[in-house]
């Protein structure tokens, strides 16, 4: 695997990760803003577990990396009136994030107007959310996790392999998506509190501490940085740079990460919308080692033809997708889902607006086209940022039906696809008629169509790291 990430961008992959990014970045030594914590098995404790229940997103409509270059440049010295560490720090590095959480809402209690706090707490709550589904996802066995981990669209997770995995139901693989989905609304209902426009959060990312195995001993191995050294097999990083790097996060990062929340949880709501039993029982041994199904015959004795060294049957993988035939089971889930989707637009510009006006350049996670950011060699123009507020406004007009997703069947130009009916008027989701065209008559209409001109001149602004920007700029 190419070494492809910075610290931050290879700790937003161990995170939320990144579809196929191109941007990442070794990032260039800062002056030591915080002393160097050291850490020892004991003071690190037991890491607090989340009790989360099953809620439904109500998603409140308001105002929503990858790189590839060498350790070099140097970022902004922090000013020494601005280093005084956040209360949360200390127990983010020492992966002691339930007990952080607790001691932010207290201080909260005593200074309820502190949205610094607030701000603290809304990311603790979305990196807890981020390893409570690690660590299910270790706890049911995840197959295929011993080299390479999770490599999926938006979520790239190192783990090690669980020798001791447990028997998965279609309800617990249900249940991992509503906490995921729970745990994104919360750390957004959060964020949406705050009112500071002046904000600052800032964190020395690598040295966060995560439980990702569920063993209560979040150790040196699942800290950000050495997840970053082993995904990019970059040596050149090491325990001294993660402890003089650090990002300042401002009210423009509170809307970017609402974003993601929201579009995090809108790929849950979408996928709990549908039945998906028949699916999992049968396709779920692919991706996990003890799935809980009729089928069992499927895992052991005699089969078709293997997938090359795999213990996979290929008719498996074209079972997977024949059965991808979903009936609708919770149709609020899908408008949810649509509100979700509609408030990453709406966060994405409200971030812009507050980045753009920003006349401070002191280690800025997204920086405006005046300041440099924390990515070395990563310049952000007038340009790109027009060229992405373009894209992101056609994507709200798709959202709301004023234009049509042009179809990809019949005469060009003449029908498009009503996207937003799609999620108001859902009926059962089939994958191979949607390839096909069939499934999507019920939503054909003629009307204005959106333009991949939007999309082209993303592609033409960013180069080939196109994808990576995407992910960052969200």
């Amino acid at each position: 695997m190419r070494p492809r990430k910075s610290i931050i961008a290879a700790v937003t992959a161990a995170l939320i990760g990144s579809a196929n990014s191109a941007l990442a970045a070794t990032p260039a030594k800062q002056p030591n803003a915080n002393p160097p914590v050291k850490v020892t098995a004991k003071q690190r404790g037991k890491s607090g577990k989340n009790k989360v229940t099953k809620t439904m997103n109500t998603a409140k409509k308001s105002t929503s990396i990858d790189s590839g270059l060498k350790k070099e440049s140097t970022a902004r010295t922090p000013k020494p009136e601005k280093n005084k560490a956040p209360l949360v720090e200390s127990y983010l590095i020492e992966g002691k994030l339930e007990d952080g959480k607790l001691a932010v809402i207290e201080a909260l209690s005593q200074n309820p107007k502190d949205d610094s706090l607030r701000f603290s707490l809304g990311v603790t709550q979305f990196i807890q959310t981020i390893e409570r589904f690690a660590q299910d996802i270790s706890y049911y066995g995840l197959r295929g996790t011993s080299e390479e981990g999770i490599q999926a669209p938006f979520l790239r997770i190192r783990l090690k392999p669980n020798q001791t995995s447990h028997p998965i139901s279609y309800q617990d693989f249900r249940q991992i998506f509503e906490r995921l989905q729970t745990g994104f609304s919360q750390a957004d209902e959060t964020l949406a509190q705050i009112t500071d426009e002046k904000v600052q959060l800032r964190l020395r990312w690598g040295l966060i501490r995560l439980d990702l195995n569920g063993d209560g001993d979040p150790s040196d191995e699942e800290m950000l940085w050495r997840i970053y050294q082993r995904i990019t097999r970059n040596d050149e990083f090491g325990q001294e740079d993660a402890e003089n790097f650090s990002i300042k996060f401002d009210r423009g990062d509170v809307h970017w990460l609402r974003g993601y929340c929201n579009l995090l949880g809108s790929f849950c709501q979408m996928f709990l919308a549908y039945d998906s039993q028949q699916w999992f029982e049968s396709s779920g041994h692919i991706v996990f080692a003890k799935v809980v199904s009729p089928y069992g015959f499927l895992t052991h004795g005699q089969s078709v033809r293997k997938l090359g060294g795999e213990q996979i049957d290929v008719t498996d993988l074209i079972a997977g997708i024949h059965n991808i035939h979903w009936e609708v089971k919770d149709p609020e889930r899908l408008k949810a889902a649509l509100l979700n989707l509609e408030n990453v637009v709406e966060q994405s510009k409200i971030s812009w607006n507050f980045i753009m006006a920003e006349t401070d350049d002191d280690c800025e996670w997204l920086p405006n086209p005046r300041q440099t950011g924390v990515i070395p060699n990563v310049r952000v123009t007038e340009d790109m940022v027009k060229t992405w507020g373009d894209m992101m406004n056609q994507s709200g007009k798709v959202l709301r039906g004023e234009l049509l997703v042009p179809f990809w069947r019949g005469e060009r130009g003449e029908y498009g696809v009503n996207l937003r009916r799609v999620f108001l008027e859902p009926r059962t989701f089939d994958l191979v008629t949607w390839v096909q065209g069939t499934a999507a008559q019920p939503y054909l209409e003629k009307g204005h169509l959106a333009k991949g001109d939007a999309w082209k001149n993303v592609r033409d602004v960013f180069g080939n790291r196109y994808i990576g920007f995407a992910a960052w700029f969200n």
